[in-house]
C-alpha cells in the first residue's frame, strides 16, 4: 500500500473518529442534572465546598478526596455549581473518547469501542454518576497509556487517591 493511501486512510479516521467523539461528547454534556440521581450531590459539593474543606481538620481532609474538594473550589472561580458537574464530564468523555481514537487503529475497532462505551451500563453510569471515581480513573488511564515508566504511574495512581479514595486500594494492588 503506498504512503498517499496509508495516510488519505489514516485522514479519513481521524475526520470520521474525531466527528463522531464530538457528537458523543455534545450528547453527554447536554443530559440534564435533574436526570442524573448523583447530580446533586455534585452540585452541592461546588456550591458549598468552603463548608467541606472546612468540616475535615487535619488527617481528615487528608483521607476525605482533597483534590476533588479542591478542584471544586477552583472550577467555583469560573463557573456555577450546577456547570461544575458538567465540565468534569466533559474532562471525562473527552478522555475516553482520545484514548478511544488513540488506540483505535481504524473505523471498525473505533466503532466497536465505541459501541461497547454506549451499551455497557457500568461505562454509561461512570461517565454520568460516577463523576469523581470516573475523572481519577481518568488520569489514571493518561498516565497508564503514556508514561512508559511504572512509578510516574505510580505516583499518578496516588494523586488519583486523593481524588477518590477507592484509588487507595488500585495504587495497593499496582504497586
Amino acid at each position: 500500500m503506498s504512503r498517499e493511501v496509508s495516510s488519505a486512510k489514516r485522514a479519513i479516521y481521524l475526520m470520521v473518529a474525531t466527528l463522531f467523539s464530538v457528537i458523543y461528547i455534545y450528547i453527554y454534556i447536554n443530559i440534564p442534572n435533574s436526570l442524573l440521581s448523583d447530580r446533586a450531590n455534585y452540585i452541592l459539593y461546588a456550591s458549598d465546598v468552603d463548608y467541606f474543606l472546612n468540616r475535615y481538620d487535619g488527617y481528615d481532609l487528608f483521607f476525605n478526596e482533597p483534590i476533588f474538594l479542591y478542584l471544586n473550589k477552583f472550577a467555583s472561580n469560573f463557573m456555577d455549581a450546577t456547570s461544575i458537574p458538567v465540565f468534569f464530564v466533559f474532562i471525562n468523555t473527552f478522555v475516553m473518547m482520545l484514548l478511544l481514537l488513540k488506540q483505535s487503529k481504524n473505523l471498525t475497532f473505533f466503532f466497536l469501542g465505541l459501541a461497547f462505551i454506549i451499551v455497557f451500563p457500568y461505562l454509561f453510569q461512570a461517565q454520568l454518576t460516577a463523576v469523581r471515581q470516573t475523572l481519577a480513573t481518568s488520569l489514571f488511564l493518561l498516565a497508564f497509556f503514556y508514561f512508559k515508566n511504572h512509578w510516574k504511574v505510580l505516583a499518578c495512581l496516588i494523586l488519583c487517591s486523593f481524588i477518590h479514595s477507592v484509588f487507595f486500594l488500585i495504587t495497593f494492588f499496582y504497586f
